[in-house]
Order: C-alpha cells, then structure tokens, then sequence
C-alpha cells in the first residue's frame, strides 16, 4: 500500500482533477437513469428536460468535486503536506465507491427485499463495513485510473484540465432554469362573520361504502353513533368520491379540485406551483387555525404529494411546509431541477445516515397499507392519531383543523393470505376465525366499520366533557368506496355546532364540496379555483333533480412496484396517469376508458336518487370537453363514437 500511496504523490493534480470529473459523469449518468426511468413526479416531463436536468446536475457535482480537489491542493501546497494528493484521491474514489454501494443496494432490495433499509443492528453495522470495504476497493481503483490517465495525458495540450471547467461552468449556466419565486397563497382573507371560530375535524375513514352503514339504512347497525348524530347533521345521501384512490381522492376534498385538474390521483404525483398552496388548510390557517394531519406515510400523506403551507402537525411531527433541503433548493432553481437533485443526494444521503446509526431508512415495505404490518404500528395506529387528536381536543385553546385518515377499514392482501380485515373488535363476525379468514369477508368488514364508529362516539364524548361539541364541525366522508370502487355511495355527514343545517341532501354530491361547504359555513370567501360548491345553497340542498359530476380513475396498465413495499403510477400523455373519466348522472354512470376508448353505461344500483339522467351523448361530450379545457390532448377521441 505504501508503494502506491507513493506513486501517488508522482502524479499531476490536473490528472487527479480530470479522473474526478470522469467519475462525478459515470455517478451522474447511472443514477439519472435509475431516477428517470421509475415513475416520479419528474416522469411527465420532456425527454429534453430530462437531459437538461441530467446535465445540469453533472455540471452542479462535477464542479462541486473538482472545487473539492482543488481546495486540497491549495492546502496542501500552502502547508507543503506529500500526502495532499493521496487525500485528493479519495474524492473520485469516494464518487465510485458511492455509486457501487448504490448498485449492489438496487439490486438486493429489488431482487431479494433486503437492503440497507431493512438492516438492523449487527446487519446495519455490516453495512457499514461494505460501505468502508468499497471505499478502499474504489481508492485502489482510482490510483490504477489515475496513472493509466497519466500515461494517456502525456500527449495531450496542457489546457484541457482548462478547457474541461469551462465547458462545465457553461453546461451549468445554459441548462440552469430559474426559480418560479417563494410561491404563497394570493387569497384575500375577507371578513369573517363569526365571532367565535369552530373547531374543525375531517374524519376520512379508508374505503367505506355508504351501504354498510347503519346511517344509511343497512340492516346491520355497524354505525349506531353516527346514525343518532344523522339527526341534527347534514347527510349527503348520494354522496360520490371524485377519485378511485386515495391521495386523489384526498387533495380532491381538501383542495375542492377535481383529480383532473390537480393531475394528483397517485404516487408519486405531486402537485405543482400554485396549487401546491390553493387548499383549505391554508386559508384556514390565514384565519389563525392550528392543523393536523393524522395519515398513512406515502400512501396518504398529503404533504408528501406537494400539499405546502398547510398543516402545522404532520403524525404528530411539527412540519415546516416541507424538508429544509428540498425548500432550500427549490428557493434556487426550477422544481423539476430541485426534485431531480434533491433525490439524487438524498438517495446516498439516506443509506449513509442510516449505516452511521445517525437517522434510521424508511423501510416503505413496512408503511405500504395491504400489509399487516403496516396497520399495526404502534406509530403509525389508528388507535395513535385517535390518542393524539383527543388530546389536542382537550388542550386547544385556539380553533384547530384535525384531519385523521383511518386505516382499519383498509382490507390487507399479504402474499400468503386472501386478502381480509383486521377489525380490533369482532362484533358481526362473532364465531369467525379472525386469522383465516375468506377474501374480503364482508363480515370482518362490517367489524372494522364499527370500530370506527366507536372512536367517532369517543371523540363526541370528549368534545362533551369539555364543553366544545357546539364549537365544533365534525365531517365523516371517505376517500372512495371499497376496494378503490369510485361507482358507489360514500359517506357524507356534517356536523355543524348546535345542529344547524341539519337534513338529507337526495341530490349527488362530491368530495370536492365539502371544502367550500366549510368556508360558507365560517363566512369565509369561496376562492375561485375551488371547483365544488356549499351544499348550504338552499337550491341544491333541498334538490331532489339531477346534478351530474365527475370521477376519475388510473390508468392500471401504468401502475408498477418499482421496490418491495413501493407501489408507483407512471405517467405518460395524453392522459397521463388518468385511465377512467366517469360522469354520474342521477342513478347512472357513463364511463369512459380513454386508451383505447371504450363506452361503459352503468346502473348504480344503491344509489337513491332516482330521475331521468343525461343522454349518453351529452356525457360523453362533456367528458371530453372536460379532459379538453384541463389542458389534456383529447385528439384520440374525437373519432369516438360512444
């Protein structure tokens, strides 16, 4: 070792300087195309953007690894240190010694579901070890590189070390795209005409059908609490999610927009620009509400999906809108540029952290909700944002905006196992073993909504205790029926303080209502970008006729496990991740599957509102005029003939 470390120090430091921009290109390149071609937020943009970004963060790191070697040397001719050069080699040893413990990584977690993440205690220490082995297999490698390049150079005119800066400084300046500014929500607050704010709670059980509700009139009383609240609440009888998933189907109530609009159905989708702030979380926290967000980690976290200036609490973490890092890169180049960067270093960053015993990896195999494992997390409960919102409840003395996304009426699909429930309480399915079940035995299902009914009575009876049921909104709706089913009835039921607005709306509502329905309801002005409507009009509260809306679905063929536990949609145009626009009308679904296009006419068959719908033909061309005002490329159906 110590002959090479000697031949080191023969070496030219603009040999040692180009090997480092030689390895800074191989990272760049491989992780661009591992980054690239999973399904991203960044999957919908250009192919010319993705070499832009691509070069551009060679660039960013080439020069970044070559100011790295040129301080070493500067310190080194200042102090007259031998070993400088040796210390500088480290730095491209370090580029390649990285990158192949992010390949063998890839390749085990993707091929065998174990990796660092996975890694505990002696097996996250043997990492550790494989991480330092690499280096010093990497380092010896670079020593054999430099002096082959060495050799190679001895021909070449002096300049190129010159010539190769330039051309990097230039690379970074031509394909650097600025910032769109500190976006923030341009809403004029107006003036409130309630002297006392309510609190606010949003409860948003997982995949519950209106028709296995006792509320609703199912033999079964599964819902005891909220049939006796019906009495004094508002009850959308015909109520409809605008989405078949859960993150969609989410932003759609918190944003009053429709997933076709947002272009958010499904990770890892985000939203982008203004919208990023246009929801009502942040309008109310304009008005100086504290809010919460209880959810499930990727599947259900909004904040993940773009969803800023929001929430203050994020599962019980405080949040600062979004990661420090990212914010801070994107205060300093596009977003597609900052979110390509950002997970090119936080995907090194992360497994070093982790195998230094500094901040645990999230293990997404752990937090994906079909397994069992997921459900019954102590930090990730339902029974855990219960505790927590009670809490707050008791202590809050300013207006809060709780929302809980519940978990438990979520069916599991483990790979030994039919798919089933686990209710914390066996109730309708007494004499049924609860660890063989049937797939989705119904039973079991009706269980786990009983069990969310009781903790909706545990949290009326602690609003009671302190004196704040009458201050405060409570709202239960879904985020789509089960089994990602977005053709039947979802619960609708608002409670507002003293029993006021009290009554059945028979006409079709949407999640893309509730939020304007809030606002009314606190005298707040309805921002034009919310596409819903208040269900206090007197028109449509009291309708009994038709009042079509949409609801959309992805497009399966795009939706992959890119790793164990990680499930993604790719997006592609025309339609992006959209596979499905549906339009209800009274008792009728038009379904459209846009590619290739074909025409569904459906009956729902729960539904209670029974009038004369919209003819096919006016469905699907407002189907199309949809798609087509929202930006989406429709030329594919036009020649369509429903």
């Amino acid at each position: 070792m110590s002959a090479s470390l000697n031949s080191v120090s023969a070496l030219r430091w603009r040999t040692i300087a180009l090997l480092t921009l030689l390895s800074a290109q191989v990272y760049t390149v491989m992780e661009w195309l591992f980054i690239m071609t999973k399904p991203s937020a960044l999957s919908a943009i250009s192919m010319a953007d993705k070499v832009r970004i691509g070069l551009f963060t060679f660039a960013l790191l080439a020069l970044g690894a070559y100011v790295a070697v040129k301080l070493v040397q500067l310190a080194a001719s200042l102090i007259k240190w031998p070993g400088g050069k040796a210390l500088a080699l480290l730095i491209p040893a370090a580029l390649q010694g990285s990158l192949a413990f992010l390949l063998l990584d890839n390749f085990t977690y993707t091929l065998f579901t174990f990796g660092v993440s996975t890694g505990t205690g002696v097996i996250r220490a043997g990492y550790l070890v494989l991480f330092l082995t690499l280096l010093g297999i990497m380092y010896r490698e670079a020593i054999k590189q430099s002096h082959t390049l060495e050799r190679a150079l001895t021909t070449r005119t002096p300049w190129l070390e010159v010539a190769s800066v330039v051309g990097l400084m230039a690379l970074l300046v031509l394909t650097y795209r600025s910032p769109l500014g500190d976006i923030k929500p341009t809403f004029a607050t107006g003036q409130v005409n309630r002297q006392s704010l309510p609190n606010i709670i949003l409860l948003t059980p997982d995949g519950v059908n209106a028709s296995h509700m006792s509320v609703y009139g199912y033999e079964r009383d599964t819902t005891p609490t909220l049939r006796e609240l019906a009495a004094t609440s508002l009850v959308g009888d015909n109520h409809y999610s605008n989405s078949a998933h859960t993150i969609g189907g989410l932003i759609a109530i918190l944003a009053s927009k429709y997933p076709s609009t947002t272009r958010v159905l499904f990770p890892p989708t985000m939203l982008r620009g203004e919208a990023m702030y246009q929801h009502l979380p942040s309008l109310l926290k304009l008005y100086g509400y504290t809010t919460y967000h209880f959810s499930h980690p990727y599947y259900a976290d909004v904040t993940e999906r773009g969803l800023l200036g929001g929430f203050d609490v994020v599962n019980g973490v405080h949040f600062l809108e979004e990661p420090p890092y990212r914010r801070f890169l994107k205060q300093r180049m596009d977003l597609d540029s900052a979110l390509f960067v950002y997970d090119f270093t936080h995907r090194l960053a992360d497994r070093l952290l982790h195998i230094a015993f500094i901040q645990p990896m999230v293990n997404y195999r752990f937090l994906l909700p079909t397994e069992e494992t997921a459900l019954t997390r102590t930090e990730y409960s339902d029974a855990d944002k219960l505790r927590q919102a009670i809490d707050i409840l008791e202590h809050a003395e300013n207006p809060v905006f709780i929302h809980i996304h519940w978990m438990k009426t979520h069916p599991v699909y483990p790979a030994d196992k039919p798919p089933h429930f686990l209710p914390t309480e066996q109730v309708f399915s007494v004499g049924k073993d609860l660890k063989n079940q049937e797939a989705f035995d119904l039973d079991f299902y009706d269980d786990t909504i009983y069990g969310f009914d009781k903790a909706v009575e545990e949290i009326l009876q602690v609003l009671e205790e302190n004196g704040k049921l009458n201050n405060t909104i409570l709202i239960v709706t879904s985020d789509h029926g089960l089994r990602s089913d977005n053709m039947v009835r979802i619960p609708l039921l608002i409670h507002f303080p003293e029993g006021k607005f009290s009554g059945r709306i028979t006409t079709n509502t949407q999640s893309i209502d509730i939020a304007p329905t809030i606002l009314d309801y606190l005298g707040m002005p309805i921002p034009a970008w919310m596409e819903g409507e208040s269900l206090l009009q007197e028109t449509l509260r009291h309708s009994t006729g038709d009042r079509p809306l949409f609801t959309i679905a992805i497009n399966h063929a795009l939706v992959s496990t890119t790793a164990p536990g990680v499930i993604t949609a790719r997006e592609e145009p025309p339609f992006y991740s959209i596979g499905e626009v549906s339009l209800i009308s009274c008792d009728v679904a038009y379904r459209l599957k846009l590619k290739p296009p074909r025409w569904t006419v459906i009956n729902l068959e729960d539904s209670t509102l029974h009038c004369t719908p919209i003819p096919a033909d006016e469905a699907y061309r407002r189907i199309v005029n949809h798609l087509r005002e929202r930006g989406y490329d429709v030329s594919s159906l036009e020649a369509f003939t429903p």
